[in-house]
């Protein structure tokens, strides 16, 4: 941050400059993975569903952008999914 002042006929011009840090702190979460059908039958389709939870208390970065991301395994190659999550005011909030 920079200060500046222009003086006047008592007191000469002067400038200051800060640096102002703030700290981020990550928000809680929480996940849950489901499956179904379980148990399956070998060659059956089978969903496997991963929740993540949070509570926005903000619209200020909305949109936000979720990545769900699968690693992968020997059996199975790795994939991603993303989705576009928008937060707006609560009714009656300006």
């Amino acid at each position: 941050m920079t200060a500046n002042y222009s003086g006047d006929r008592n007191v000469k011009p002067a400038a200051a400059t800060d640096t102002h840090t703030v700290q981020a702190h990550a928000a809680l979460t929480t996940t849950t993975v489901t499956s179904s059908p379980d148990p399956s039958v070998a060659g059956q389709p089978v969903a496997v569903t991963a929740t993540v939870t949070h509570t926005f208390t903000t619209t200020s970065r909305s949109p936000y952008t979720v990545t769900a991301t699968f690693s992968g395994s020997t059996d199975f190659n790795p994939s991603t999914g993303t989705d576009t999550h928008t937060v707006v005011a609560h009714a009656g909030v300006a």
